[in-house]
């Protein structure tokens, strides 16, 4: 019988613990507003984490299952100051925290922090980096906003060095009762496997968001489709190579003025193999999805 392959190995409630600390200790003793969140994920759209080698298999596996969490805070530190601190585990670029402290004046907002990639290899523990994002917003018009995380360091020497990098680009417009905006995302993760030898993992994700809501009413509804690519560089330079067209739910029900539950479902309407895997992508009667559950508090 078939063994199902997992990925994300360490125990989802050990990072939970670990970024709860993490968090607190970023944290100011006292605050004036706190929104805390923490959120499971589980799903199978993606890449195995941990291999070295082109997949063999006739078709792409639909157990390569991937677990982790999402755990958040954003706090006011003072008028128009905020710090905003999470951690979460991404498909592409593995376990990470981010700490920023976010400035808004009029239309604009800048936000600047550190980046923490946390035990993604037994080498490297701890992986440092920056975070950088700026938004612009006229309210109920329009707004765009640009984000890019990287690693620092010396570069990609040792076995088990790895960087990180994250850029996003998304712009909006309001309507009544909703929000639409238009999205691109590129995430990069580069890993040391041997002397010389680099395996890099990347995505491409382009996606139409419209993020719908009521004033008297508790639920709102983001609604989502797109494209996504899933590409892993081995050492020998052969590539393979995922495509996952997507649509995408996410509830918000607000159960009081302090809590909130929150649910996601995102699934691959149709998923193919190209590079290497063209022609042996996912069985067509395979699910894959991404799902996600939990809780936000505001203090």
């Amino acid at each position: 019988m078939k063994q199902t392959r997992a990925l994300g190995s360490r125990p989802t409630s050990g990072f939970l613990v670990l970024a709860a600390i993490i968090i607190i200790m970023l944290s100011p003793a006292s605050a004036s507003a706190l929104d805390i969140g923490a959120e499971l994920l589980f799903g199978n759209m993606n890449l195995p984490w941990a291999e070295d080698a082109p997949i063999a298999d006739a078709n792409y596996p639909a157990d390569l299952w991937l677990y982790g969490a999402r755990v958040s805070l954003s706090e006011e530190l003072g008028e128009n100051f905020s710090l905003e601190t999470s951690y979460i585990t991404d498909p592409v670029i593995r376990h990470i925290v981010r700490s920023v402290v976010a400035y808004e004046s009029g239309i604009v907002r800048i936000a600047a922090g550190p980046v923490l990639g946390l035990f993604n290899t037994v080498g490297t523990p701890i992986k440092a980096g920056i975070s950088v994002n700026m938004r612009i917003d006229v309210p109920g018009i329009i707004f765009v906003s640009a984000r890019a995380d990287s690693s620092m360091g010396a570069g990609l020497m040792a076995e088990g060095d790895y960087a990180q990098e994250l850029a996003e680009l998304e712009a909006g417009w309001y309507v009544f009762n909703a929000i639409c905006s238009a999205s691109l995302v590129t995430r990069k993760f580069y890993r040391v496997v041997a002397a010389d030898q680099i395996l890099a993992d990347a995505s491409n994700r382009y996606a139409f968001s419209v993020d719908i809501f009521k004033k008297s009413s508790p639920y709102r509804l983001l609604l989502s489709l797109g494209y996504q690519d899933l590409t892993r560089t081995y050492p020998d330079t052969t590539i393979d190579k995922l495509g996952l067209l997507f649509i995408g739910t996410r509830v918000n029900a607000q159960i009081d003025s302090r809590l909130s539950i929150v649910t996601e479902l995102e699934s691959g309407v149709y998923a193919f193999g190209l590079e290497a895997l063209t022609g042996r992508g996912p069985d067509p009667n395979t699910f894959m999805f991404r799902v996600s559950a939990g809780i936000r508090l505001r203090l």
